[in-house]
């Protein structure tokens, strides 16, 4: 879920949110969690769903409190998962974080510190890991494999 508000999610300062997802599973599950949530603290949330395409065209507007989306790694290495966050910070911790990161690169950072000030700093909010490596025809089996960093490598 990436955060567009850059406020406390329980100190909004407006009565009615904005959430974008597309319509597929499970963000229909997450935007009505978040839509109980918000609503148990006096807060309206408008529901803005639709296809892929539609998604994709609202995405680029930036007119939306919360969106939820699907963010797929380039590799499975730890280094291109924190590189990858680099633009979910607004300006004013992206530099910290960069002097962090090259830290941690060095040695001189811990991962925990990383994480944390991702948690604390930056507008992704992340709700778990979607496992999408799978064959959809038995024939294939034996011949197309799929590696650790979703590298497809045909025998």
């Amino acid at each position: 879920i990436e955060k567009l508000i850059p406020e406390n999610v329980y100190n909004i300062p407006k009565n009615t949110i904005k959430l974008l997802y597309a319509d597929y599973y499970p963000n229909n599950k997450i935007a009505y969690s978040i839509f109980e949530f918000y609503k148990a603290k006096n807060l309206d949330v408008d529901l803005y769903t639709g296809n892929f395409d539609f998604f994709l065209k609202e995405y680029d507007k930036n007119k939306y409190d919360i969106v939820i989306n699907i963010i797929s790694p380039i590799t499975k290495h730890l280094l291109d998962y924190f590189i990858e966050k680099i633009s979910f910070f607004e300006k004013d911790y992206l530099d910290e974080y960069i002097i962090m990161l090259n830290k941690w690169i060095e040695g001189e950072e811990t991962k925990r510190n990383l994480v944390e000030y991702i948690s604390k700093y930056s507008l992704i909010l992340e709700v778990g890991n979607l496992k999408h490596n799978y064959l959809l025809n038995d024939k294939y089996v034996n011949k197309i494999y799929i590696d650790d960093n979703d590298n497809i490598i045909i025998k």
